[in-house]
């Protein structure tokens, strides 16, 4: 967890009981996240330049203590984009807890005091992890693959040779932990010839085994994305809606379609092939196709 690309910014109003909550809020932050810097209210509203080029370059949390939003206000003034904004009297509705008069906070302001802390830490957390995790991504979407290959009339087919699972509809699965991506064979995106379009499910929607993961339209049909595997959208492969030519030109690494939260993976296993098995059975449905053509 970092704080490297955030400052934080609490309300100025520390002769009120919300700006002690503010306050406290901040210290708490910081000190969980030492590399969170913190700015001063005062020193904004009176020497704004002093922070020109955190405002500039870091991405601001702001705490606002009452209705004055004095916070939020010397954010505008500094001409800083606002990543988060906190605001004092929501936080007291969602702890349900009742914040002291007083100027130090007692156990109810502590309450608040620390779910604002624990909001701000889970934000640059998060913020890392959508970070590191698109890293991973590319760094999958780039890696060497070794294929097993056949030629089927005049087409060459191909199947990675390890880390894939197919299921009988010609989908794919490469599971990455507790996730695994979902893309189509290439002996499907052959069948469909080019490809124009790609349909996402929904990120969220829980899908089981062989249910629909979106579609595909090319100019030959609409075809359907039947997962392999059972488990909740957590992401889609944004790159298709502007390229669905992808899942022509790479359908193992670029032309992923989905991303799933596995659920049941070793039950999943069970009805799927690995990459040995899938290619023998892709042969034979290729070849008794092109039979069926003759």
């Amino acid at each position: 967890m970092s704080g490297s690309e955030f400052a934080l910014l609490p309300c100025n109003g520390l002769d009120k009981s919300l700006g002690q909550i503010t306050r406290a809020a901040a210290l708490n932050a910081c000190t969980a996240l030492p590399e969170l810097e913190l700015l001063c209210p005062m020193v904004c509203s009176q020497d704004p330049g002093r922070y020109k080029e955190s405002a500039e370059k870091k991405k601001l949390i702001v705490i606002d203590g009452c209705g004055t939003r004095c916070a939020t206000k010397t954010a505008a003034a500094l001409q800083a984009g606002i990543a988060l904004k906190l605001y004092v009297p929501d936080v007291v509705k969602s702890t349900g807890s009742r914040p002291e008069a007083s100027l130090e906070p007692g156990p109810g302001g502590l309450k608040v005091a620390g779910e604002i802390s624990r909001l701000i830490m889970s934000h640059c957390s998060e913020k890392k992890s959508e970070k590191a995790t698109e890293a991973g991504i590319e760094d999958w979407n780039r890696r060497e693959l070794d294929f097993l290959e056949a030629m089927v009339d005049k087409f060459v087919l191909k199947v990675p040779k390890e880390g894939y699972l197919f299921n009988e509809n010609d989908c794919w699965a490469f599971v990455r932990g507790s996730t695994a991506l979902i893309g189509i064979s290439d002996y499907l995106q052959t069948r469909a010839g080019d490809i124009m379009y790609v349909g996402h499910p929904d990120p969220g929607k829980e899908i089981s085994q062989f249910d629909e993961a979106g579609d595909f339209e090319s100019s030959k049909s609409v075809l359907q994305v039947i997962s392999p595997v059972s488990g909740v959208v957590v992401r889609i492969n944004e790159a298709l809606k502007e390229h669905p030519e992808l899942l022509n030109e790479d359908p193992y690494r670029r032309g992923w379609i989905a991303e799933l939260r596995l659920t049941q993976l070793e039950e999943d296993r069970e009805l799927l092939l690995e990459s040995e098995a899938y290619f023998k059975n892709m042969i034979d449905k290729a070849q008794r196709e092109i039979a069926g053509r003759h």
